[in-house]
């Protein structure tokens, strides 16, 4: 792999090479044959993930995917051990849930790490779990956060022509262009097409500058941007509780919302431009430690802006 990095003494081209039991060693010079080619460091990362995908370039930096997790060519350069991360690595808080996947999964084949410059993100397949799910850990590189893309069958994935493809195990190819889930190109009732795409958040953990009180969450507000109204349910949890909503409410869309189709005043017509949708949603539980967990369904692009709570503060008991 080609790695482009400015060391202090101007910017240079080195070229990696990565074996598979997690040897990185990067060679400086113009050619093999030449004088001036030499090994400039070695180091180590952990077993390297099945396949020869284990590996990305993107603006000069490679990132290795490994038992270790992700580890970048950046940060081997400052010193930071592969084994525990950094705080200011970008694998350092999947990390634990790559490690995991390892052990399980490293001699399956369908990992994969690639940067997909259309959507922004950095994208970590997994290959199919014992269960027959996918799971890919997704890495936003606006906000610098993590996530999961659950229930979409990628065996590979790549950007072409601006738009990202990806195939799937029973053969099909998919491309990512449409706000909908399952859009097929001949649908069998031309009115209905595509599934509202699932999606499911669980704020962080605060203490609202009191860790030592109990408080009980009393009502929850969360606020939407998105072309199309989204169905959601919101709950407080507690202590560290990362159980996951159950249910997400119903709230029917009306295929019919086309023109010569629909009827005036009984319609429910899309917006081309981002619309703001909130609702009040009451709370329960207690505890010392509160955050919020939300689940529901959307189109591409549905922003959750911000999310508003009250609460009661109580005692040390």
């Amino acid at each position: 792999f080609n790695w482009t990095v400015d060391g202090g003494d101007g910017v240079d081209d080195f070229l990696v090479a990565v074996s598979g039991s997690g040897d990185v060693l990067p060679y400086k010079g113009s050619d093999p044959s030449q004088s001036d080619w030499s090994l400039v460091g070695t180091y180590f990362v952990g077993s390297m993930a099945e396949g020869s995908r284990c590996c990305s370039q993107y603006g000069g930096n490679v990132s290795l995917l490994s038992t270790f997790g992700i580890t970048q060519m950046s940060d081997l350069l400052r010193g930071v051990d592969p084994r525990v991360g950094n705080e200011d690595s970008m694998g350092s808080k999947i990390a634990p849930l790559i490690r995991r996947d390892m052990i399980q999964y490293r001699n399956d084949y369908g990992w994969d790490i690639k940067f997909l410059q259309t959507e922004g993100v950095m994208i970590v397949t997994s290959p199919i779990r014992l269960d027959g799910q996918y799971l890919q850990y997704v890495h936003n590189q606006s906000v610098g956060g993590w996530g999961m893309w659950r229930g979409v069958p990628i065996t590979s994935v790549d950007v072409w022509d601006n738009y990202v493809y990806f195939g799937t195990s029973d053969g099909r190819v998919m491309i990512m262009d449409v706000d909908k889930d399952n859009v097929l190109i001949s649908p069998p009732v031309n009115l209905v097409n595509g599934d509202m795409i699932e999606f499911s958040i669980l704020h962080n953990y605060l203490d609202l500058d009191d860790p030592s009180v109990y408080k009980r969450g009393t009502l929850i507000r969360p606020d939407f941007l998105s072309k199309t109204r989204p169905s959601y349910s919101a709950k407080f949890l507690y202590d560290y509780d990362v159980s996951e909503l159950s249910s997400i409410p119903f709230v029917p869309q009306n295929p019919n919302a086309l023109w010569d189709a629909a009827t005036w005043d009984a319609a429910v017509w899309d917006s081309s431009t981002l619309k703001h949708y909130d609702r009040v949603i009451g709370g329960s539980g207690i505890g010392r430690y509160m955050s919020v967990a939300i689940k529901g369904k959307g189109v591409t692009g549905t922003l959750l802006a911000s999310t508003d709570i009250t609460w009661d503060a109580g005692w040390f008991l």
